[in-house]
């Protein structure tokens, strides 16, 4: 009898509240190797809330989480963080104190910069856009970019990160709508290369159709 593999992502009957209220109730799915899955639903439905469980952010009431098999329900936020799950959550995670060369080495101390040919490994067609916006300001403080290069920082460290699954809340909001599609695409031949699967919340449908696997509605309680 051949063994079933599980899925490398997958979170069964989770429930998450915010003080005595109920945001999300008995939520489950699988996401396949390689796969980018929308999740939709009505502003307050609790999409962001469902991140940041997931993440360890927030704590659940009922449920699981389980990354490649391995129930991860139990472990700290920061472990989760650090090797299992990247996120990119509203807010644009930067440190407005630190240079654009520093955020990249939080998490890659080797990094260097993008591949001058566009076929780097991180962010592929993405780079020429990283490297006209970056290439002067390696070592700028993030509180001197202005509000799209803040989240295109944000965007692209994410991408730098090892983990095999990205939580993405509007992962586009704030970069330029020429550039959303390009990014999108970036988002897929990353996980695609590594046998991982991501998790999108985005009002704006438009660059993600091409590369979305499925949406996942969200109900409001």
């Amino acid at each position: 009898m051949v063994e079933k593999i599980p899925p490398p992502f997958e979170i069964r009957n989770l429930t998450v509240c915010r003080g005595k209220r109920t945001i999300v109730e008995n939520f489950s799915l699988s996401i396949e190797s390689g796969a980018v899955v929308m999740l939709t639903g009505r502003n307050g439905a609790g999409k962001s809330t469902l991140l940041q469980a997931v993440a360890g952010l927030l704590p659940v009431r009922s449920g699981a989480v389980f990354i490649n098999g391995q129930d991860v329900s139990n472990v700290p936020c920061h472990l989760r963080l650090q090797s299992l799950i990247t996120t990119l959550l509203q807010g644009n995670q930067i440190f407005p104190n630190m240079s654009v060369k520093e955020h990249f080495q939080i998490v890659d101390p080797n990094f260097s910069g993008w591949a001058q040919n566009g076929n780097d490994q991180n962010f592929g067609d993405a780079d020429a856009i990283l490297l006209k916006t970056f290439e002067d300001k390696w070592g700028t403080k993030a509180k001197f970019l202005s509000g799209g290069e803040k989240a295109l920082l944000a965007f692209a460290v994410a991408l730098v990160n090892p983990s095999q699954v990205l939580l993405l809340d509007e992962p586009v909001a704030g970069i330029d709508n020429s550039k959303a599609p390009v990014l999108a695409k970036s988002i897929k031949n990353f996980i695609q290369s590594r046998g991982g699967i991501a998790l999108v919340v985005e009002q704006d449908l438009e660059p993600w159709h091409q590369i979305v696997k499925r949406s996942v509605t969200l109900n409001e309680l």
